[in-house]
């Protein structure tokens, strides 16, 4: 047994650096160049038909939600620091949907800046306004009166935050003078809840 495993040794050895050899290749990169593609309106020019017979059921479908109206606004609005009238909306928004968890409004509503992607524009409202852009969920947040204070004392700090419920004076430079809930001064054992996304 052991003359026949030695006479194959050989062999397998040959054919391994032969297969080795082999996967090398002659051609050698010696230089690499690249563009940006706009990814826009450009190519809507000459659509594939095929593709847009493909698609052609799923965008009506799609086209039927975005484009519903679900409401009107009577102005434009914006986001913007320390607040602004879109921010506050949505603040507003989250708040009155806590209901649906608590049986009443959170004691607060809040938004930050970041998670504001588009405007509001004067006129009808369809799905397709997507002010809130990612797959958020409702959050329902309860917590104590002393740490309600650090987190008005952080949105101080911020000077951009949407906020419903609640009445902050803050100094240019970002210093929390007085905070209330519902209109009254916080109790550090009170426990207070919180409407925000997830």
């Amino acid at each position: 047994m052991k003359r026949i495993t030695l006479k194959f040794i050989p062999g397998v050895f040959l054919a391994v650096i032969f297969l080795l050899s082999s996967c090398t290749s002659a051609y050698k990169v010696t230089k690499s160049e690249g563009t940006m593609v706009a990814i826009d309106s450009t190519w809507d020019v000459n659509p594939d038909a095929e593709a847009v017979a493909l698609l052609a059921p799923y965008k009506a479908k799609v086209d039927s939600i975005m484009y519903r109206v679900v409401g009107t606004a009577e102005m434009s609005m914006d986001k913007g620091a320390p607040e602004s009238l879109l921010s506050n909306l949505v603040a507003d928004v989250l708040r009155n949907a806590a209901a649906q968890v608590l049986g009443k409004p959170a004691d607060m509503g809040l938004i930050n800046m970041g998670g504001l992607r588009n405007v509001l524009t004067e006129g009808p409202i369809t799905t397709e306004n997507e002010i809130l852009p990612f797959e958020n969920s409702l959050c329902v947040l309860t917590m104590k009166g002393v740490y309600l204070k650090e987190l008005f004392n952080n949105i101080a700090v911020r000077h951009g935050e949407g906020i419903s419920g609640v009445q902050l004076l803050i100094t240019k430079d970002g210093k929390l003078l007085q905070g209330t809930v519902g209109g009254r001064p916080i109790e550090d054992d009170q426990l207070y809840t919180i409407a925000t996304i997830d």
